[in-house]
Order: structure tokens, then C-alpha cells, then sequence
């Protein structure tokens, strides 16, 4: 079945920004006078938005103990809106000092634009801030639509979040793309989820940011992983 849509996840599939992240999350630990993480341990946090970042980041509300920072705010902290205004405020000052495409990105979306295809970034990086940094990399000319988390469409109106069906509807609507003919591809749960429950294929990329374990165990399709998004964009021109 040819494809005529890739919506394509944005941290650890197109980009690396965990550096960035990384950074802005200890200025904000600094902020609460709690000591810094590394990048590689930041970058196990990323993947469900930045609510969840800070939680497990800054109050230690982690799935597995052993990531749990061994210092966070107490337990008694409630005001993680506060939390999230100091790390916004810190990543928006600039979120593309580190990041990077990842090799191949810009020639394939370029390819595909000049093909004809509509390509999608569906992303849980607040809104604003997606379409900064996709501008910033050049990237954004060659995609018909940009959502992040908290996206409104032209009315105002909330776009359908990412993991809903409904958001894949909303993109088939606006692209004017066959369920069947659409792709998503990422590197970590939440693009797994959506995909499912979209009704979509799903490639997935292993070496991004997600556990490559848990993702091969979640994957509906094994013929789809794959370790890089060079081998993405590849097995896509196979589809």
C-alpha cells in the first residue's frame, strides 16, 4: 500500500534535543536548590509531555525506583503548575543550542515534500515550542501540519491530545490522507498508542529515546522496527 502521510513523532525520532532538555530541566532543579541529573538520565524521562517530565524529574514519581532522583521536592509539593512555568520559561529561551536532526532527516522530508506527501509532526513538546524549534532546523516548510501539546485549531478550538484516535482523524481530515495510506512513526510509547488506536502502521525506531525492549515486546508489527531513522525512512519507500 503506498504512503500519502508520514506523521512523524518529534523527540528521538526526527530530533535529539535531550541535551537541551537536560539543561532546562537542572536549571530548573537548581531553581528548588536540588543538585543536576545527567543527560542520559533526563532522557529516560522524556517521551509523555512535560507534566510527567518534571513529575518524575523533580518529585521522583517514577515507574521503575532505580530512576528515582535521589534528591526531589518533597512529597507534600502540589504546585507543579509553578514547576512547569520555571522549566518553560528556562526551555524557551532557547531550546535549539544542542539540538540536532538526526542524519537524514532534512534530505527525506525534503524528498517527500517534492513527492507529494504530507508529512505531520504529532508531538507532546508544548506547542509553541515545537513549532520554535522545527522552525529553527528548517524543518517546518516541509510539513503540512504541527501539533504539540495544548495545539488549537484555526477556531481556537483544542486539537484532539496525542494517544487519542481522534487526533488521527483530525490529521486525516486535514491532509486529506486514505487511514490506509498513513504512517506514523516514532520511538516510544505514546506513538505506539496513537497508532493503535488511530488504526495506522507504526514504524518504530528503537534507538531513540524509548526502552528498545518494551517497544519490540509493544510493536504490532516486528517487521516495522527498526534502529534508526535512516532505516525508517527506507523501509518507508519500500511500503
Amino acid at each position: 500500500m503506498p504512503v500519502s502521510c508520514i506523521i512523524y513523532d518529534l523527540d528521538g525520532t526526527l530530533i535529539d534535543s535531550a541535551d537541551d532538555i537536560a539543561a532546562a530541566v537542572n536549571r530548573t532543579r537548581a531553581h528548588y536548590d536540588l543538585e543536576p541529573l545527567s543527560v542520559d538520565h533526563v532522557k529516560a524521562f522524556i517521551g509523555d509531555g512535560v507534566r510527567r517530565l518534571l513529575e518524575r524529574a523533580l518529585l521522583g514519581m517514577v515507574e521503575d525506583p532505580v530512576m528515582r532522583p535521589t534528591r526531589c521536592l518533597p512529597k507534600r509539593w502540589t504546585d507543579l503548575d509553578e514547576v512547569m512555568e520555571v522549566f518553560i520559561g528556562e526551555y524557551c529561551l532557547d531550546p535549539v543550542i544542542e539540538t540536532k536532526t538526526y542524519p537524514g532527516v532534512a534530505e527525506a522530508l525534503k524528498r517527500w515534500y517534492e513527492e507529494g506527501v504530507a508529512q505531520v509532526v504529532l508531538t507532546n513538546k508544548p506547542d509553541p515550542i515545537a513549532k520554535k524549534v522545527l522552525e529553527t532546523l528548517g524543518l517546518a516548510k516541509y510539513l503540512d501540519v504541527i501539533i504539540g501539546k495544548n495545539a488549537v485549531d484555526e477556531d481556537g478550538k483544542p486539537v484532539p491530545p496525542k494517544g487519542s484516535a481522534e487526533v488521527v482523524d483530525y490529521i486525516l481530515y486535514q491532509t486529506g490522507a486514505e487511514r490506509d495510506e498513513t504512517v506514523l512513526v516514532g520511538d516510544d510509547r505514546p506513538d505506539i498508542a496513537t497508532a493503535k488506536a488511530g488504526g495506522i502502521r507504526c514504524v518504530v525506531i528503537l534507538g531513540g529515546y524509548g526502552n528498545p525492549e518494551e517497544l519490540a515486546s509493544l510493536a504490532p508489527d516486528l517487521d516495522l522496527c527498526v534502529a534508526t531513522f535512516q532505516d525508517a525512512d527506507a523501509l518507508l519507500q519500500r511500503l
